[in-house]
């Protein structure tokens, strides 16, 4: 009798981003790709049958064991090896018998897992009261002989400091796992003021496959087809991150702008300086779109869909280097859903779901959501909307944009030959966000002062468009608001 493992991590973003030093960011990241990799081989050991694995990336495993004691052992011993390795980490298992119909066996596993996750697991990292604690985190700080930067911290930041010098997963993030190039530890950020440079805003984006699930259904009766998708699948995200990192064509001696977060399955989240991110984040999607069209991945992708490839959206949260990871991290899923309910709204059978992404700049102190951001920042007195995107790979439909057209407007915004189109365009916003008829007078103002070469910029800005909205409600959507946005972020030197 054989049977189905299934581990999965939870939190991985979180407990990656719970804290703004970038050293500690790196450590954690590159644990965490361990723990589905090596740390699973390792437990294991020469049982470890390679074509026994279907998944082993982005926190899951799903590994097939030919019999029932070595199952039993790593059941027992996997978790004690991975909380030992990353303290505070919170992980799921469980196990199914196999079956002939593999989707069956697929289905009632996950549900198991699903459930697992329901159920609290007792913290090693939370200790008693009367302890010491670290400043930073509140939680235990933990006694340590092995190195100085230990000193005062707790136990989860101790354990992801002894992996921030492993550069594996930002080997395989930049230039693939297979590739001679190796990631030099001079030129890779451990420090957040490396990774700004002159500009102090950073973005978090967070991308996700379309479709994936759906796939993973029609195909789950068959497991060599589902090991050949999952595998694929994987190796597909990994070479549009590496297209995506070449792009930006960083000298070979530069200090590179970007710290991978995760990689693998459909997934893709990354810190990257702000001035890159648009240019990265939309040359991913361009090489998902490709990769996953590609060999066997493609062929299972047309037979399962009728597709040509796959696609993805992505959300990215613009912040302040002190702006607190996690709840940019969060704000970047969110934009990344928004782009995923907008784009698969207006779906169809010829194309599928559109690439496309979210964007905005977090310029308050306020911790809030992006339903409440929308309301309260992107969304006038009047129910006028600064809302734009999302912004679409090609062929948006009426009243949108392609991520093109914004990075255009942003140029053209920048050639302008007098600031004042810029400051003019700022207090057309103020006074919008008052009244339109006010910003309408404004906007007269406007194009009287300003040249003729500056006037085609002024009223693509200051047009409004209709849009409808998935619940079939109709707004006025304006675009000056993320052009002025993404300007300012790509034009800052604050030092």
């Amino acid at each position: 009798m054989s049977y189905l493992y299934g581990a999965a991590i939870q939190g991985i973003q979180s407990y990656i981003l719970q804290t703004n030093e970038l050293k500690d960011i790196v450590g954690a990241s590159e644990l965490v790709s361990q723990i589905c990799t090596t740390m699973f081989e390792k437990t294991l050991g020469q049982d470890f049958k390679k074509e026994n694995l279907i998944i082993g990336a982005a926190g899951n495993v799903r590994y097939i064991f030919d019999d029932k004691e070595t199952c039993a052992k790593v059941v027992r011993n996997f978790p004690r090896t991975v909380l030992v390795a990353a303290p505070g980490i919170t992980m799921s298992q469980a196990v199914v018998e196999m079956d002939d119909d593999f989707q069956k066996v697929i289905d009632e596993l996950e549900a198991k897992l699903k459930c697992e996750r329901n159920r609290p697991k007792a913290s090693i990292t939370i200790g008693t009261l009367g302890m010491k604690r670290s400043n930073k985190t509140g939680l235990p700080i933990c006694k340590s002989n092995v190195r100085e930067d230990e000193k005062g911290i707790d136990l989860a930041t101790a354990a992801k400091r002894r992996h921030n010098t492993v550069l594996s997963l930002a080997k395989k993030s930049l230039y693939g796992t297979e590739s001679k190039e190796e990631v030099s530890p001079k030129c890779f950020p451990f420090d957040i003021e490396k990774l700004t440079g002159d500009n102090d805003w950073i973005a978090i984006v967070h991308a996700d496959g379309n479709g994936v699930g759906q796939i993973a259904q029609r195909i789950g009766a068959d497991l060599e087809r589902y090991k050949e998708f999952s595998k694929q699948l994987d190796l597909a995200t990994e070479k549009a991150a590496n297209d995506a990192f070449r792009s930006l064509d960083v000298p070979s001696d530069a200090d590179l702008p970007l710290r991978p977060v995760v990689l693998g399955g459909d997934d893709m989240t990354v810190i990257i300086g702000g001035r890159y991110a648009i240019d990265y984040t939309k040359k991913f999607l361009e090489q998902f779109e490709h990769r996953t069209s590609e060999g066997s991945l493609g062929r299972i992708v047309k037979e399962a869909t009728g597709l040509r490839g796959l696609t993805a959206c992505a959300g990215v949260a613009f912040v302040k280097s002190s702006y607190p990871f996690h709840y940019g991290y969060a704000l970047a899923e969110e934009l990344c859903n928004f782009a995923k309910k907008d784009a698969k709204a207006y779906a169809t059978p010829e194309k599928g779901v559109a690439s496309c992404l979210m964007f905005h700049k977090v310029e308050d102190s306020f911790i809030q959501d992006y339903l409440k951001i929308k309301s309260r920042v992107l969304t006038t007195s009047e129910g006028v909307s600064h809302q734009y995107g999302p912004y679409y790979l090609e062929h948006p439909r009426e009243g949108y944009s392609t991520i093109d057209e914004l990075q255009s407007l942003c140029s053209t915004l920048g050639n302008t030959d007098d600031d004042g189109v810029r400051s003019g365009l700022r207090r057309w916003l103020s006074a919008i966000h008052n009244s339109v008829a006010m910003a309408d007078q404004y906007l007269e103002r406007m194009l009287q002062i300003y040249s003729g070469k500056n006037k085609p910029i002024i009223k693509k800005l200051c047009t409004p468009s209709e849009r409808l909205t998935t619940d079939q409600a109709t707004v006025v959507v304006y675009q000056a608001f993320d052009v002025l946005s993404l300007f300012s972020i790509e034009n800052t030197v604050t030092k």
